[in-house]
C-alpha cells in the first residue's frame, strides 16, 4: 500500500514491531466493559504477518498514533472493517478519517468490492458519520456487545477513486 501523507502523518502497513504500541493504543482507546475482547499484542503480531488481514498504522510526528484493521475471508466479496483506534491524546486531529480511507483502499487492493462494519446501536455519532459516507444498514445483531447493546452491521459498495 502506498503511504497516505499529510503534513504530520502518514499511513503504512503495520509490521510485527508495531504490535506493542498498537496494543497500548487499543487499551487506552477502548473500555473493556463496552467492547469485548480487546486485541492483544500477540494478535496484532499475527494480523501484521498474515495475508487475510490489512493492518494499517498511522504515524503522527514520527510515532505510531493509531491503526485500522480489515479482515478478509476467502470467497467473500467484502472486507470486514474490524477495528480502528487512535491514541486518545491526539484524537480529533483527523487521523481516524485518514485511517478509514486507507482501510477502504485496502479492501479495493484485496480485490473486494464492499466493506462491512459493526457499530454499537447507541453510537449515533458513528451511525451519522458512516451514513454520510454511503454506508447502509444491512443487519441488526441483538446483544452483540458485553453490556447487551445491539450492533448495527453497515455495508457499502466501494469504487476506485471514490471516497
Amino acid at each position: 500500500m502506498q503511504p497516505i501523507s499529510t503534513d504530520d502523518s502518514r499511513c503504512r502497513s503495520a509490521t510485527i514491531e508495531d504490535a506493542g504500541r498498537l496494543a497500548a493504543i487499543e487499551r487506552a482507546a477502548f473500555d473493556p466493559s463496552r467492547y469485548d475482547g480487546l486485541i492483544t499484542q500477540r494478535q496484532f503480531r499475527h494480523f501484521a504477518a498474515r495475508a487475510h488481514a490489512a493492518l494499517i498504522v498511522i504515524e503522527h510526528d514520527g510515532a505510531v498514533a493509531g491503526y485500522a484493521l480489515v479482515l478478509f475471508r476467502r470467497g467473500s466479496s467484502a472486507g470486514r472493517f474490524y477495528s480502528l483506534a487512535v491514541d486518545p491524546a491526539i484524537q480529533g486531529a483527523g487521523l481516524g478519517s485518514e485511517l478509514f480511507r486507507a482501510a477502504e483502499n485496502a479492501v479495493l487492493a484485496h480485490d473486494r468490492s464492499r466493506m462491512r462494519l459493526e457499530i454499537r446501536e447507541d453510537n449515533q455519532t458513528l451511525l451519522n458519520r458512516y451514513g454520510k459516507m454511503g454506508y447502509r444498514l444491512a443487519l441488526r445483531v441483538p446483544h452483540y456487545y458485553p453490556d447487551g447493546c445491539a450492533a448495527l452491521r453497515l455495508e457499502r459498495t466501494l469504487q476506485l477513486g471514490a471516497s
